[in-house]
């Protein structure tokens, strides 16, 4: 059994009108400009189980159970209950297996389960109101969101084929396995007419498919005297497709969908992957004009991003990803080093917006990039010209925002010593002792967004904007960290 809960709790009190200089306190000033009171909660409960059976060392079998309530759900539908089976056998202990130094394991796997997702806003389904709202000179209430009763759990249910081999002696490991998720309610907002007073409310709609394989390989390369090398490598691909969207509009084409929180640049789409933008086509900075220009309705250039028909340009899920460990070690020394990848996947950076909105007065602080704006007939610039009559479309949502997401990244590096017993042995209290140096994120390579100073895995979606990814919104990137540490045995 276990259960979980936190609560937060967010205080602002902005004054002006202060007294002196130094007197940097709320209470100094006479006028209370902003004054603001916020709190959010959640509880997760669960109760699981598990059970397993080796019937002669060959045939494994495994099964689990649990149920699971969180408070981000309606109170009709809180709890989910969900179960899961998984065999393996063990086919190098047959005797039809044959004995030789190469190929020394083998074992086939399979399983069947479900999984719940509850990632949520943590009142989702409750009918809310807002306060603090000023009607007719006095303070009042709005409906801010529909009631949501029956929101519950979105449930996946996957399936893995697996097999494992190991080659002389387990010197050489490979796992490959092969598995299949049918996502049934997915947790997305649906829209409501507008007669309702509200736009959209949560609720379970929908069902997408995702595919992928997964292959694993682990290898000894050098074993003998005192130096050692081991290789750890992985790499995952994966297939997305929305089957199902019960309450989708359906746009001009034909097209079912339901626009994904945060920015709209998003959308999930029946027969197309999730996660996909769609936006209009930005060309480029016309060099004869210095006028913006996007993909009109013709397919011809066009100045004026309102006849730039929206596109799908581009998804935020990877079509592969995975990470290589190589550990060396020597004597006392050991060395570790992480890499990480991810290929095929982007990210609208909606940041841009903002910091190149050259057209706007007194918003955000530009970035230096659009410094190299066009000035003169030839120029291959990067901004449009300042008296350019659209360049106040050129900070608008479009495909010039989206960036590709593939990189390979340093995520670690270790370097330890572990100090010898000759050394620990006199004091008779210290058993075993090490010390080690770690970097976090060290450096990141082949990143177009890297390049630019956006941190690649950078997601300002995420839990609260429900189902969003790949889109950043003045995210902070991951730091770049380094750990000194002792670790002491007795």
């Amino acid at each position: 059994m276990s259960f979980e809960t936190a609560r937060r709790e967010d205080t602002e009190i902005q004054t002006t009108n202060f007294i002196s200089d130094q007197l940097p306190n709320t209470t100094s000033g006479a006028d209370i400009s902003v004054a603001t009171d916020d709190a959010t909660e959640w509880a997760l409960f669960s109760l699981f189980g598990k059970v397993n059976y080796n019937f002669a060392d060959k045939y494994l079998v495994e099964t689990s159970l649990r149920r699971d309530g969180s408070s981000r759900f309606g109170a009709n539908e809180r709890f989910g209950i969900f179960w899961a089976v998984s065999g393996g056998w063990l086919l190098s202990e047959e005797t039809f297996f044959p004995q030789n130094d190469i190929l020394t394991f083998a074992k086939l796997s399979a399983s069947y389960g479900e999984t719940g997702n509850d990632r949520i806003n943590n009142f989702a389904a409750l009918g809310l109101l807002g306060g603090g709202r000023d009607y007719n000179g006095s303070p009042g209430l709005e409906a801010t969101q529909p009631a949501s009763p029956d929101l519950t759990w979105e449930t996946t249910v996957q399936t893995n084929i697996g097999l494992s081999l190991a080659f002389l002696n387990g010197r050489i490991g490979l796992d490959a396995d092969y598995w299949i998720k049918d996502t049934e309610g997915l947790l997305l907002s649906s829209p409501l007419p507008l007669t309702t007073g509200f736009v959209s409310r949560n609720a379970n709609v929908g069902e997408q498919t995702t595919t992928g394989l997964d292959i694993t390989l682990n290898a000894d390369i050098f074993t003998t005297g005192d130096f050692n090398w081991s290789l750890s490598g992985n790499v995952s691909t994966l297939n997305n497709e929305v089957k199902n969207l019960p309450d989708a509009t359906e746009d001009e084409f034909g097209n079912e969908f339901v626009a994904l929180p945060s920015f709209g640049t998003s959308r999930a789409v029946v027969g197309r992957t999730a996660q996909e933008f769609y936006v209009p086509r930005y060309i480029g900075i016309n060099p004869q004009t210095g006028d913006p220009e996007w993909v009109g309705e013709d397919g011809n250039p066009t100045n004026d991003i309102r006849q730039a028909p929206r596109a799908y340009v581009g998804t935020a899920l990877p079509d592969f990803q995975g990470g290589l460990t190589n550990t060396f070690s020597w004597k006392g020394l050991s060395l570790r080093v992480l890499f990480s990848f991810v290929s095929g996947s982007s990210t609208y950076i909606a940041d841009n917006e903002f910091n190149e909105n050259i057209a706007g007065i007194n918003t955000f602080n530009n970035l230096t990039s659009v410094l190299d704006y066009w000035q003169n007939p030839g120029d291959n610039a990067y901004a449009p010209a300042l008296d350019s009559d659209f360049l106040g479309f050129w900070d608008d949502e479009s495909s010039r925002h989206i960036h590709d997401a593939s990189f390979v990244r340093l995520r670690n590096i270790t370097l330890g010593y572990q100090i010898p017993k000759s050394i620990l042995d006199p004091t008779k209290i210290v058993r075993s002792a090490r010390v080690y140096v770690s970097g976090q994120n060290l450096a990141t390579f082949w990143s177009d967004l890297y390049d630019i100073g956006i941190d690649p895995e950078v997601n300002s979606a995420g839990l609260e904007a429900g189902s969003a990814q790949g889109e950043s919104f003045f995210a902070s990137p991951q730091t770049k960290s380094w750990t000194v540490g002792v670790q002491l045995g007795f």
